[in-house]
């Protein structure tokens, strides 16, 4: 498999299960199709408004990106770029099966985010919550708040059919500002409410 390690086409090297890199940072998730991606600019600032540390330029992220693309591409797929604390960066592309609905269990551990929720790896709560769910039959879970309300997957913002509406909860609810959720809201094909 070929990943872009700090602009560069190289075989995959060094990465942790699951193709992270080691060490700790932030990271964003989009989605591919054959050699087109979206939401680039969203993702991009969204991971520098987080960053406490200096991200290449958009322009170089997403040339990488295409170049990526070029040599490794997949019908559907899911692209992770890894920003490290030492300045160094990865971006995969992995085959993404779709499916159109999901098991979820309701989660035991609670959701006790407020407000500035980042994507950093490493990852482990939420894939263990994650290897928790499959492991019991399910596709994921729902992790709730404090006050028993729905917050999110444990890798996945949400949104749920409610008496024919499609509502995704409040970013107080402790999730992330996840940049497909904020591009459904903008096309009003769902609301904003509790759950």
């Amino acid at each position: 498999m070929k990943v872009i390690f700090n602009g560069e086409i190289t075989e995959k090297v060094g990465l942790l299960p699951g193709d992270w890199l080691p060490g700790n940072g932030i990271f964003e998730t989009l989605r591919g199709e054959g050699r087109d991606f979206f939401g680039i600019h969203r993702h991009y600032c969204r991971a520098n408004e987080a960053a406490e540390f200096n991200l290449p330029s958009e322009a170089e992220v997403t040339s990488a990106l295409k170049s990526l693309l070029q040599v490794e591409n997949f019908p559907v797929s899911r692209i992770r770029i890894s920003f490290r604390n030492d300045g160094s960066w990865l971006i995969t592309n992995q085959p993404y099966q779709e499916f159109n609905s999901a098991r979820l269990m309701i989660f035991e551990e609670q959701n006790n985010n407020k407000y500035g929720v980042r994507k950093t790896f490493p990852y482990d709560r939420n894939l263990e919550l994650l290897k928790k769910a499959q492991s019991a039959s399910f596709d994921d879970g729902i992790l709730l708040t404090n006050e028993g309300e729905v917050s999110e997957t444990s890798i996945a913002n949400i949104a749920l059919e409610v008496d024919g509406r499609w509502i995704t909860p409040p970013l107080t609810s402790g999730i992330l500002n996840g940049v497909m959720r904020a591009i459904v809201i903008e096309s009003n094909e769902i609301s904003v409410a509790p759950i």
